[in-house]
């Protein structure tokens, strides 16, 4: 079910906002807006934090073991290729084919392009119908820092674990978790935000700092970038899918589905667990305990925090990747 037919505000939002299409079209349309104007930063912008916060990472989740040989893998919601690329750097031997899908046009030619050097890539626009159209089962199929984004999650999950083969897995990196409540960890975080806006405003006392703006300057061609907001809006209104402008909180709200409303935004890995009953849990592992700090510029000090926070609150992180697995043979349920 998708989220909106549950979700009284959100289908409110949609009503609101549309201008005479389905809630189906028009979440679509906005996704699709909004990432391509994502796609445009997010290689420099987005994209290396969470290169940076999964690399210790890979060692636990991307073992020798996890792909045989001549193997059919999936990257379902591409974006520009992270995952990809980090599975390729690892098992570009194993991998016969790679499958890269998202249903943004933009984000697949950016992936298109940051995969190039790779022979046994392909790509596909659309959902997962649109994959099964290939007629493959999967080895591997790796989501990263996608299933907040999907309005209709039990649909998705259910798909990914017909799509596996007897034995694949599926590795879902990078997910926002619900249980990042912790008041130690959320109060971690503030100090840590603040600290950094301390340093950035420093930064600006060292006459190098106007050099480096000078060349962001030379290669956007404008001094400030335009806010994606307003680049969706300009988009949705040439295309009268709006019927009024979307404000940044209701644009969030329409591309990152997974809100509850009230309490902490994103999932448990044991609500997943019930959303994917044939797979089993193989590992998690939650991270990112200072929330949505930039991780690469974080001090040695908050470096130590943050690790001693993941040994006393181990499951309580922003962030989680889990690894699931599809047994080798179907079993059998028996009614009683």
């Amino acid at each position: 079910m998708p989220l909106w037919q549950s979700s009284p505000q959100l289908r409110e939002l949609i009503d609101r906002k549309r201008a005479g299409l389905s809630p189906e079209q028009f979440v679509l349309k906005v996704s699709n807006a909004y990432h391509a104007a994502e796609a445009k930063t997010y290689d420099e912008q987005v994209r290396p934090d969470i290169a940076f916060r999964l690399a210790p990472l890979l060692d636990e989740f991307l073992t020798p073991d996890l792909v045989p040989g001549e193997a059919t893998a999936l990257d379902y919601g591409c974006g520009t290729g992270l995952a990809s690329e980090l599975i390729l750097q690892r098992y570009a031997r194993r991998i016969s084919r790679l499958v890269c899908s998202d249903l943004s046009p933009v984000m697949v030619e950016h992936c298109r392009a940051n995969l190039s050097r790779y022979q046994n890539v392909s790509f596909v626009t659309g959902d997962f119908e649109a994959v099964k159209r290939l007629g493959l089962q999967f080895d591997l199929i790796v989501t990263c820092s996608v299933l907040h984004h999907i309005p209709d999650l039990p649909a998705v999950l259910l798909q990914i674990s017909d799509m596996l083969s007897r034995g694949g897995h599926y590795l879902a990196m990078h997910e926002p978790s619900a249980r990042f409540d912790n008041a130690e960890c959320l109060a971690a975080a503030k100090r840590c935000e603040g600290s950094m806006q301390r340093r950035s405003r420093l930064q600006w006392l060292d006459p190098r700092a106007y050099g480096r703006k000078v060349r962001n300057v030379w290669r956007r061609g404008s001094l400030r970038a335009i806010p994606i907001v307003d680049q969706v809006n300009a988009a949705l209104r040439e295309e009268g899918v709006v019927s009024e402008l979307l404000t940044w909180e209701e644009l969030k709200s329409l591309v990152e589905l997974n809100d509850p409303g009230e309490g902490n935004v994103g999932f448990d890995v044991q609500s997943l667990r019930a959303l994917m009953p044939e797979l089993t849990l193989v590992h998690a592992r939650h991270y990112g305990f200072l929330g949505d700090t930039d991780y690469r510029n974080v001090s040695s000090y908050w470096r130590r925090k943050d690790l001693e926070l993941q040994r006393r609150f181990p499951e309580e992180g922003a962030n989680f990747c889990t690894l699931w697995r599809k047994p080798t043979s179907a079993t059998i349920r028996t009614k009683t």
